[in-house]
């Protein structure tokens, strides 16, 4: 080695860099290239599917790695003609990309292939690029230092730069172009209050739809949301079953999961192939799109958001979540442990089921904030608790309903089944209520005892029998009315138990009874033919 040598270990860093950047950019691009071959054009997919791009530039990129890693060390016309060719190559590319773009509209958005073969074109143009400006730089020494790490650096900065970088890109490209919002600007009518006549106050077809909307339909401040059409939500005027706005998804193939969170302001939308996406409540515009590493974690508490993650092996796992989805913390109660959870304004409380072991089933507190630990203790509930009036209320397995402070644990009051009251007990929020379904005992289960407690005190408020079959599969209003469908010879029967006593009423033809009904809020929704109907 020669003394200049010796003097200057870092000499030829860039075009060793520049050259290692033409190589690993050509070889990515063959890699998106292809990949992009198993990717649709369009959203949903069918002819033409422009495969012909993928596979020419597939070809070109596979060809452009050996040519490159020669000339990109050499000087001359030949080494210029091939950096150009790559880099037309590559612009040709982006233009192709750009110009057969699918057009977008609710029904068809952008497939992955696009961003797929665009960035590959990007990376072919990069490749050339640094091609020719390697080849016009002088060579390093031999044994020079620089020139080591730089071909070792190059790869792992473009590894990055395509996490960290490029993928977040490709996905807000997917959701920006795969969305449609309409909006007619309707203002917000007044909360609606079913009077439960039995009569119809609107009904709202879903013209030739794929659903009613009712099973996953959801009371907000803004009105009734609901989902009917593949990869939609729909806002309905609470009074007049008017659409508000739409948010449609062009890649997302199943109707999507609901749920309410941000007091009211927030739809948490789970769409298939695409995830949870937080939309405002009042214009149906995206605020904001969880990680897609959240796709298939269960929401247990919608507000405040705690979620779940089941997995196969190790142990599962409870997560405080802030809206745009990232988590705060995460708890891991260990092996073979099933988690359910609630939470109040700053406390997550979790029964964890053992499935294996000798460790008992165990109720535990968490901080909301933090995810600290505050108490724990062995503790085993026959049904999922709710959270009413700022407590947590659950029936223990000795039959006696609680009402507990979950910061602390402390029970503030107890209930007592009575031994009068012998089915599976029924237990639901309504407000700062919980309303409990029990049967009378020695009965054929034709006759439904329905009993509305202060969630606060653990005073009764009231408490009425009433000829309900329990197992109708009732609805409870947030006001504490208790309602159901019977269908009988002579027609259809609304049966209505509230403070006042029990009523019923009969429902017009168009309301398919053994299809049930859904309260939303003080509303009480059911099915007709292909309507969604609003019962007055």
């Amino acid at each position: 080695m020669t003394d200049d040598e010796r003097s200057t270990p870092w000499r030829g860093w860039q075009r060793a860099a520049l050259a290692s950047l033409a190589v690993c950019g050509a070889s990515l691009a063959f890699l998106l290239a292809f990949a992009s071959t198993q990717w649709p054009w369009r959203m949903p997919d069918f002819a033409p599917t422009r495969l012909w791009l993928a596979v020419l530039l597939t070809i070109v990129a596979l060809a452009a790695v050996p040519l490159l890693f020669r000339f990109s060390r050499r000087k001359g016309r030949t080494a210029r003609m091939v950096d150009g060719g790559v880099t037309a190559a590559g612009v040709l590319g982006v233009a192709a990309v750009l110009y057969f773009a699918p057009d977008t509209n609710p029904a068809v958005g952008v497939g992955a292939r696009v961003p797929l073969l665009l960035t590959a074109s990007v990376l072919l143009v990069v490749a050339g690029g640094s091609s020719m400006a390697a080849s016009a730089l002088d060579p390093a020494p031999p044994l020079a230092r620089g020139p080591l790490l730089a071909r070792t650096a190059v790869p792992l900065a473009l590894v990055l730069v395509m996490v960290l970088g490029v993928l977040p890109l490709w996905r807000a490209y997917a959701l920006t172009t795969n969305e449609y919002v309409s909006d007619s600007r309707s203002p917000v009518a007044p909360i609606a209050w079913s009077e439960l006549t039995g009569q119809v106050a609107w009904s709202s077809r879903s013209n030739g739809y794929n659903s009613d909307g009712f099973r996953n339909a959801v009371s907000t401040p803004y009105g009734v949301a609901t989902t009917r059409t593949i990869g939609s939500v729909e806002m309905l005027d609470p009074a007049t079953g008017e659409l508000r706005w739409r948010y449609s998804r062009s890649d997302s193939d199943g109707l999507p999961d609901l749920t309410v969170t941000g007091d009211g302001r927030f739809l948490l939308v789970s769409f298939d192939d695409v995830g949870y996406l937080l939309l405002d409540a009042d214009t149906g515009e995206r605020k904001a799109a969880w990680p897609g590493r959240t796709q298939d974690h269960d929401v247990l508490s919608a507000d405040p958001l705690l979620t779940g993650e089941a997995v196969g092996k190790g142990s599962d796992k409870l997560r405080g979540v802030d809206a745009d989805g990232n988590d705060r913390w995460t708890f891991e109660p260990g092996r073979c442990t099933s988690i359910t959870a609630v939470a109040t304004a700053d406390t997550a409380l979790a029964s964890f089921h053992r499935s294996c072991g000798k460790d008992p089933d165990e109720l535990t507190a968490l901080d909301l904030r933090s995810g600290r630990k505050l108490w724990s203790r062995a503790e085993k509930w026959s049904a999922s608790p709710v959270v009413a009036g700022g407590l947590v209320v659950g029936l223990r397995t000795d039959r006696e309903l609680v009402g507990m402070e979950a910061r602390t644990g402390d029970v503030k009051w107890r209930w007592q089944l009575p031994a009068a009251l012998s089915c599976e007990t029924k237990l639901f929020e309504a407000d700062q209520k919980v309303v409990l379904l029990n049967c009378p005992a020695g009965t054929d289960k034709t006759q439904t005892v329905v009993t509305v407690i202060d969630a606060t005190t653990g005073v009764v408020g009231w408490q009425r029998t009433a000829p309900i079959d329990t197992s109708a599969k009732p609805a409870v209003t947030t006001d504490g009315r208790v309602v159901s469908f019977v269908d009988l010879p002579a027609g259809c029967r609304l049966n209505v138990v509230e403070e006042t006593g029990y009523r019923a009423a009969p429902v017009p033809d168009e309301v398919r009874c053994p299809l049930g009904l859904r309260a939303v809020g003080n509303v009480v929704l059911a099915r007709g033919k292909d309507s969604l109907i609003a019962l007055r």
